[in-house]
C-alpha cells in the first residue's frame, strides 16, 4: 500500500507468485519495497496498492 505522500505502508509478498525459496531474497525484496517512494498525490485516494516486481539475477 502506497500513502497519498508516497511513502509504502505497508508491504507483503504474494503467495505462490515467488519463484525463490531463499528468505534473504525474499527479506531484501521486502526491504526494497518499503523504502520505496512514489510522487505524491493529495488527491489520491487515502492507500493505493499495486505489484513491485524485483528480478534477482546470480552472479
Amino acid at each position: 500500500e502506497v500513502s497519498q505522500q508516497g511513502s509504502v505502508t505497508n508491504a507483503k509478498v504474494i503467495a505462490g507468485e515467488s519463484t525463490s525459496s531463499d528468505q534473504c531474497l525474499v527479506e531484501t525484496a521486502m526491504n526494497a519495497a518499503m523504502i520505496s517512494r512514489f510522487n505524491p498525490d493529495v488527491e489520491a485516494p487515502r492507500t493505493q496498492s499495486g505489484t513491485l516486481t524485483y528480478l534477482f539475477v546470480a552472479q
